[in-house]
């Protein structure tokens, strides 16, 4: 980074998976964004135990580790690997569990609206967009759904259940719970 100097460049690390403490300290010494799918420990999560054991998979996708160091942290899907569902992302961050219903490492369960930020601010941040994008505000795009309910309000388990009633493109309703793509 100080070899070939770039003015606000935000570093990445896409899939941050398996950390330890000497990682979150350069991370949060270098400014990286760590972009987090949480998806991945229900897709694979039974396998990461079985194959790398328990203590090792514990340390996978530690959305609550970069919290707790004031590291700004996305998260994604990685699709078409995994679903590309972001409430299911937001589900799999604040419940941690694999297929067959195995928590991994509950002390890394992040709270609805820490998710919520992982997959908005975040993510602008990520790309170096949240003065255009990741949250409501004047003067930013109008990108945003509507829920059928509180996700703030919802059991952690139901948040993969919620459906989206409402989606707003540029300020454009393009999706209603009918199902029909609006013309843009």
């Amino acid at each position: 980074m100080q070899l070939y100097p770039k003015p606000n460049a935000r570093h990445r690390i896409e899939h941050c998976a398996m950390v330890n403490e000497e990682l979150l300290s350069k991370v949060k010494r270098f400014g990286i964004v760590p972009i987090s799918n949480p998806v991945f420990l229900y897709e694979f999560g039974d396998g990461y135990v079985e194959n790398y054991g328990e203590e090792s998979a514990n340390r996978m996708f530690t959305c609550k580790s970069f919290i707790d160091r004031g590291i700004i942290a996305a998260g994604a899907s990685d699709c078409p690997i995994t679903c590309s569902d972001p409430l299911m992302g937001m589900h799999l961050a604040v419940n941690r569990e694999t297929k067959s219903g195995r928590v991994i490492n509950p002390e890394e369960r992040v709270t609805p609206m820490e998710a919520l930020r992982m997959f908005t601010y975040n993510g602008a941040c990520a790309s170096n967009e949240e003065d255009i994008k990741g949250s409501i505000e004047v003067g930013k795009l109008a990108d945003l759904v509507v829920l059928d309910g509180d996700f703030t309000e919802v059991e952690p388990a139901g948040i993969k259940d919620m459906k989206v009633d409402l989606t707003i493109l540029d300020g454009k309703i393009v999706y209603k719970n009918d199902g029909r793509r609006v013309p843009v």
